[in-house]
């Protein structure tokens, strides 16, 4: 695999909660090397 290959990448992702939309449209790219952390409190749905 050549170093541009190793990514994640998310798209036009959408994430709803009881129909209630969070993210819309949700874009992210992530490159090797890059550290990513999701924080909120205890219980909510990390």
């Amino acid at each position: 695999m050549t170093p541009d290959s190793q990514r994640l990448i998310l798209q036009g992702v959408h994430i709803r909660l009881q129909n209630r939309p969070l993210f819309a449209p949700l874009n992210l790219t992530i490159h090797p090397g890059e550290v990513v952390t999701v924080m909120g409190p205890s219980g909510c749905g990390k």
